[in-house]
This record gives structure tokens, C-alpha cells and sequence, in this order.
């Protein structure tokens, strides 16, 4: 962190939830920075911010939960500091924070992207610092990029937002309720987001990797089209040597996609393709559009573009009505399918959702909780046993990885480098001064280290051979 002048405004960003929430704040971020305000940790209560901005997350009742414990926190500990809130829980439980009297400002999606937002929370610094000045109102404005910031600290991996909303409306889902329709970045916008995060600093401390992110990337128009350009870019600009994609729907991932993505040298073949359920009962319910059959053939043709590929899903456990012969269905087609990464969640129900108008009138549907609690623990284990499975495939064979930080493994808690493969596998290595270096390792053997919520986690253990 660079040194701050004791005169400058200070500002801290504590994000919750998806990537694009991620690259959302970097973007903000990158506005403050070029208006002169220095960033600083909110970890660090010495630091004493002046501005404590906090990108929220309602995905679930457990975000909630985790956004107000957040805003309570960062108000009690910067009790001197304008609290600004952003994000899906500002904009779904609107009502609750005013009532909460924690925030100094409350942003909407739309409010957040305003040009004006630097200079409505700088009247509110000067109105709590006694000086004259208040809060104007926003003005509602499209999907915008950051090409106009500046990058401002090393990170491995760069988010860069492609796309916002969803048009889809799934019977669970609360995103498009709160982020809106359906709607992309112009090309040329993101394209000079990319190129402003790889070149505008020293390699050193530069992003080794781009992700593209959004709500629903592949449903935008001039998705396939961005790709090709992306695919154009890594042969004029040497310094895109890594990027990926997002959480796609597997009904927009067909061989058009797949042959782009395959004539790129610099694209990471990690895809992360949302099931939801494996019971084509429940898939109706949900609202969601494509049969298991369709996902599986989805699955397979990614692997014969990439046979290397890793292959995530989201899954939603107890979903409303889902009795046992539903779950056992869902529990043989994720064993059977050649996924890589399972990210497993019991179902929340989120108001303004069809879901929740039969959850709240017909309690007969709901899933019991121990129930619940079994399901998603027997997922998670599959889960588990799925990842240590491919990371075993793996070993014996070589990758390039680009190391992100350190980590402590084993019954020795030796701390040593950590980094990820371009399937997405989790790998260590000793050496010295390997952050945000690309790598090329022998992965060698799997070890299980930790905890991380779901159980241990697999980390493969390689030698440097560069």
C-alpha cells in the first residue's frame, strides 16, 4: 500500500458477493483515486478512512445477514467516517437500511455509476467536517466501464465488467429484481478496460489475468463478437497472456463460442456453467432453460473443444417441492456428469420472487431442515471427492500458474506459494517473490489442507521448472 499524505482524503472499499460486484468496486475505486482521494485497508483501523464504502451482496438470506453485520461493523469501528452502501442488498432491502440509520448514503445500481457520485459523497465529507454542502440526487445512467480510472494496486486477476441484468427471471433468483434488464458494455468500452488495466502501471504490479464478468454474459448480443476481439487484442497486446470467463448459462455456450475460444493461445480453460439442479423436475419448477439432457451435452462439448477443461456448477439444494427421489435424480447426475467444481447452496427464498409467493402460501413445499442440511452436506462431500479426483488426473503432467499469494498447508502449516492452473486447480509451490508471477510447474501430488466451509480443500503441490 503506498505511503498516504496526511492531509489527503482516504477512502476503503469492502465488497461482498460476485465478481462483478469485484470489479465494480475497482471500478469506483478508480474514480475516487483520479479525484485525488488515497485508498486504504479497512482492516486497518489506524488507517481512519474518511470514507468507508461498502458493496453489498442479497443473493441470499445469508447475505443479507452478512451485509448487515458488515455496515454495523465498519459504522461502529469508523464511527467518524462517511458510510456509503451500494450494491444488490442497498437496492432490495432499501427500506431496512434507512431504518438501520448506518448509512450516510444509499446508492442504487443505477446511483452508483452516476458522474456525479465522487462529488455527492465529497459534500457529504464537508458537511460532516462542518462546511456547507448536501447529498443531490442521482440521475439514472446506463452500464458503464472504467476506462476512465486508473489502476491502483497490485492484484493478480482483474474483474472487467462486459454486462449487467437479466432477462430471465428464474423463479428463485432475485438478481434481476435488483440489478434490471438484460444489457451489455459496448465493445470498444471494454476493450479499453482491458487494455487500461494491463498497461497503465508497471508490469510488476499489473494484473497477469483478465476476467470478463457480468450477470449474464453470454445472453448479450455482441457477446461472441467481444470474444473475437479479445482473441484479436492477445495477438497485439502481449501483456493479455491470461483471461477468462464468468458463470455463463449453458444455453449460450454452443460450437460458435467454443471454436472463438479455441483459437485463442491466452484464453484459461475454466468454465463455470450453473446447473441449479439435476432433477428435470425441479429445472421446470425453477424456471430455468434447458433439460438435464441439454446440460449434459453442454458439459461434453466443452470437453471435446478442451479436454483439459475444468467444469464448475452451481447447485441449489432443497428447492421448494423437492422431495427425495428429486434429490437422489439430482445427486446420480452430478455424480455421473464430468464436472470439476461444485458450489453448493440450500435454497433461500427471496422476496419479489415467484419462488417466495409459493414458499410463503404453501408451507407443505418446504424442505425440512434436517433434511436440507443433509442434502447439502451430501453434495458438498461429491463435491469434494469430484475436485480431489481431477486434481489427481492432473498430476504428472505440466501447467503454467499464476501465483496469487501464500498459504499455509499440511499438519506443519508450512506456508508456501499459491496460485491457480488455467482449469482452475489450486497449487502450491515453494520459492521466493512468486506473486503475480506466471509460472511454469510439474504438478506433483495432491494434498488436503483446511477448511473452507464446504471441507478440506485440495491443493496440488508442484515444483517450479522455470
Amino acid at each position: 500500500m503506498a505511503i498516504v499524505q496526511e492531509n489527503c482524503k482516504k477512502i476503503c472499499f469492502f465488497t461482498l458477493g460476485c465478481r462483478l460486484n469485484t470489479a465494480e468496486s475497482d471500478a469506483l475505486a478508480s474514480k475516487f483515486l483520479k479525484k485525488g482521494f488515497a485508498l486504504v485497508s479497512s482492516k486497518n483501523k489506524a488507517e481512519r478512512p474518511d470514507v468507508v464504502f461498502i458493496n453489498t451482496c442479497s443473493v441470499t438470506a445469508d447475505a443479507d445477514a452478512t451485509s448487515r453485520h458488515i455496515i454495523r461493523k465498519m459504522r461502529r469501528e469508523h464511527a467518524q467516517a462517511v458510510i456509503v452502501v451500494s450494491g444488490c442488498f442497498a437496492e432490495n432491502r432499501r427500506e431496512e437500511l434507512a431504518s438501520m440509520l448506518m448509512a450516510d448514503l444509499c446508492l442504487s445500481i443505477a446511483d452508483k455509476e452516476a458522474d456525479d457520485l465522487v462529488e455527492r459523497v465529497e459534500a457529504l465529507l464537508r458537511c460532516r467536517n462542518g462546511g456547507i454542502g448536501g447529498d443531490g440526487g442521482g440521475d439514472s445512467v446506463g452500464v458503464r466501464g472504467v476506462r476512465d480510472g486508473v489502476q491502483h494496486r497490485i492484484r493478480t486477476r482483474a474483474f472487467v465488467k462486459v454486462q449487467d441484468g437479466c432477462d430471465y427471471f428464474c423463479a428463485y433468483c432475485i438478481v434481476p429484481h435488483v440489478r434490471g434488464r438484460a444489457r451489455s458494455l459496448p465493445i470498444p468500452t471494454v476493450l479499453a478496460d482491458v487494455r487500461q488495466l494491463l498497461c497503465a502501471c508497471p508490469d510488476e504490479s499489473a494484473p497477469k489475468e483478465i476476467v470478463l464478468t457480468g450477470v449474464n454474459i453470454g445472453s448479450g448480443k455482441n457477446f461472441k463478437q467481444l470474444i473475437l476481439e479479445m482473441v484479436k487484442l492477445e495477438r497485439e497486446l502481449p501483456q493479455l497472456r491470461r483471461w477468462r470467463i464468468s458463470s455463463i448459462e449453458p444455453n449460450t455456450v454452443d460450437d460458435e463460442l467454443l471454436n472463438i475460444l479455441k483459437s485463442s493461445s491466452a484464453f484459461q480453460p475454466y468454465f463455470h456453467i450453473p446447473l441449479q439442479s439435476g432433477s428435470e423436475r425441479i429445472l421446470q419448477k425453477m424456471g430455468r432453460r434447458y433439460s438435464c439432457v441439454e446440460y449434459r451435452r453442454v458439459v461434453e462439448n466443452i470437453l471435446t473443444y478442451f479436454p483439459r477443461a475444468g467444469i464448475g456448477a452451481d447447485v441449489i439444494v432443497g428447492y421448494l417441492g423437492e422431495g427425495d427421489t428429486d434429490f437422489m435424480e439430482c445427486q446420480a447426475f452430478i455424480r455421473e456428469l464430468p464436472l470439476t467444481h461444485l458450489h453448493v447452496f440450500p435454497y433461500s427464498p427471496r422476496e419479489k420472487t415467484r419462488a417466495f409467493l409459493e414458499w410463503n402460501n404453501q408451507k407443505s413445499l418446504r424442505v425440512d431442515s434436517h433434511d436440507l442440511k443433509q442434502r447439502t452436506k451430501i453434495l458438498r462431500e461429491l463435491g469434494e471427492v469430484k475436485l480431489a479426483t481431477f486434481a489427481n488426473k492432473m498430476c504428472g503432467t505440466q501447467a503454467e500458474v499464476l501465483f496469487e499469494g501464500r498459504v499455509a498447508i499440511g499438519e506443519s502449516g508450512e506456508k508456501i506459494h499459491k496460485g491457480y492452473t488455467g482449469n482452475y486447480l489450486e497449487v502450491g509451490a515453494v520459492g521466493s517473490k512468486l506473486k503475480n508471477q506466471i509460472m511454469n510447474v510439474k504438478l506433483e501430488r495432491v494434498v488436503i489442507s483446511g477448511n473452507n466451509g464446504n471441507g478440506g480443500k485440495s491443493y496440488i503441490l508442484s515444483k517450479l521448472l522455470n
